[in-house]
């Protein structure tokens, strides 16, 4: 997995000096999309927000949208843009992101669209700063609004279409969260561990109750360094009660799960991170969909991953 600060080096450096060449050549930043004319270009920085985006824009003949950061690219902070990424990018009309610190690219990207730039999580109350706010039915239903909103105001032209495809997409939305807090209502206070931290979005909204969300990821499948801690901090969680269920991400590697599984007798329930998957409207609400079913049977105590 490569390095953050490595990343950002090469992307400052990469886009320094195309942003350079875009100012130079006599390009400047619109404080507003000019619509009138021509087909409007929309950018999502990452998949969960591409999903919305194509919910939003649906049958609006006029509209181009395109995803910048392929599906199910992981971490997606690690992802480095390519000169065809970052061009791309400043020649959309309007570019959509998931913000709270999601995104790791250079100031200068941000900066040539400061005004035709739209942060779906802005001021979105974070749990521990983590900017996975869409894992939550709640939390997609809050960036649908905002991403509509920013829209309407820089496209004015399609404001009325962009609104009432958001409330239709949001009730969709709702009525997800409505069917998997009924499904969970039963198991309400559980305990469980997590290894991955964005679950905690879910475990709010349905009213989970997280002993412990342990920081673990092995660098490689093979290593092993940390996991005797990290096992530790799973017994101990199993000490403060009967049943515990355990959940990672889907990425989360294999052979390190059959570790832990061997080693405190918990099976690795894996939950969709929803950031890859088809480029289908109904995408994000088919994963959730089966991230449902993999809570209810883990939490009945039936559930038994064959992938693991």
């Amino acid at each position: 997995m490569s390095s953050v600060k490595k990343v950002s080096k090469k992307l400052t450096a990469l886009t320094g000096g195309l942003c350079m060449f875009f100012l130079s050549s006599g390009c400047s930043e619109k404080k507003a999309a000019d619509t009138s004319q021509k087909t409007v270009k929309i950018a999502a920085a990452f998949y969960p927000q591409y999903i919305m985006c194509l919910n939003i824009t649906q049958n609006i003949s006029d509209v181009e949208l395109t995803l910048s950061v392929p599906s199910g690219t992981f971490p997606l902070s690690d992802y480095q843009l390519s000169r065809k990424d970052l061009a791309e990018i400043y020649a959309c009309d309007i570019f959509v992101i998931n913000g709270a610190g999601m995104e790791n690219f250079p100031a200068q990207v941000l900066t040539l669209k400061k005004s035709r730039l739209i942060a779906a999580a802005g001021n979105y109350p974070l749990i521990n700063n983590n900017p996975y706010v869409w894992l939550s039915p709640a939390g997609a239903c809050y960036e649908v609004q905002r991403i509509a909103d920013g829209l309407s105001n820089l496209d004015s032209l399609h404001a009325s279409q962009y609104r009432t495809n958001a409330e239709i997409y949001e009730k969709k939305l709702t009525s997800l969260s409505n069917e998997m807090r009924k499904a969970l209502a039963v198991y309400k206070g559980t305990s469980i561990v997590t290894l991955y931290e964005p679950v905690r979005y879910l475990s709010d909204e349905f009213g989970l109750n997280i002993l412990s969300a342990i920081k673990y990821w092995p660098e490689t499948e093979a290593d092993k360094k940390g996991l005797t801690e990290f096992v530790r901090q799973i017994k101990s969680a199993q000490k403060n009660s009967r049943h515990i269920c355990l959940y990672a991400e889907q990425q989360f590697p294999v052979s390190v799960g059959k570790l832990i599984e061997t080693k405190t007798g918990l099976i690795v329930h894996k939950i969709d991170p929803c950031i890859s998957g088809p480029l289908v409207p109904d995408a994000y609400i088919d994963a959730q969909e089966k991230n449902l079913f993999i809570f209810v049977q883990s939490l009945s105590g039936c559930y038994d991953d064959g992938d693991n």
